[in-house]
């Protein structure tokens, strides 16, 4: 069972259907900046079929380890405990990452996804997220998300899955192979 660090990296691929910034296990060099004058930042999560189809894995809604933005540069976390989840072996994990000035922050700032997992389920654990700012000088003041890079490593902790058995090939009939 795979525990975890994935990196909210700056840049994109087509997973699904969906094309977004990818959420993987190492992290790129260059940062993106997204601006993010807001006073919460939080995600939400759901897992994504190979037909394109989404079902929310955080409550419909809601943004979950929620955070309020620093007042300097910096980076701040949060929690959320993801629950069990059952996924299929063609399933990607869609974090979509919102802004704003309540604790159910709801303007949207980027959108970031695995790969297919491979997974048979989303394991329950605690995941702690970490979203790195920087903040502008005078006279604009203004505060920026940033991801992508080791000095802003914007990313999620303790993502935790269980992968899928092994396909196997059995012999079916006239010799013909199928896969199960």
């Amino acid at each position: 069972m795979p525990t975890e660090t994935r990196y909210k990296r700056q840049d994109s691929h087509t997973v699904n259907g969906l094309t977004a910034r990818q959420l993987q296990t190492t992290n790129t060099t260059t940062y993106s900046s997204i601006s993010a004058d807001y006073t919460y930042i939080g995600v939400r999560v759901a897992k994504r079929d190979a037909a394109g189809n989404e079902t929310t894995i955080s409550p419909a809604g809601q943004s979950v380890a929620v955070a309020e933005t620093p007042g300097p540069s910096g980076v701040v976390s949060a929690t959320w405990d993801c629950p069990q989840t059952t996924l299929a072996r063609k399933d990607a994990i869609v974090v979509r990452v919102y802004a704003g000035d309540t604790t159910n922050p709801d303007t949207l700032l980027e959108t970031f996804i695995t790969d297919q997992l491979g997974a048979q389920s989303l394991d329950a654990d605690t995941w702690t997220v970490y979203y790195a700012f920087y903040r502008t000088g005078a006279p604009l003041f203004l505060l920026y998300y940033r991801f992508g890079s080791s000095t802003y490593p914007s990313r999620i902790e303790d993502f935790t899955y269980t992968p899928a058995p092994p396909v196997v090939a059995q012999p079916v009939g006239d010799g013909i192979t199928f896969a199960i």
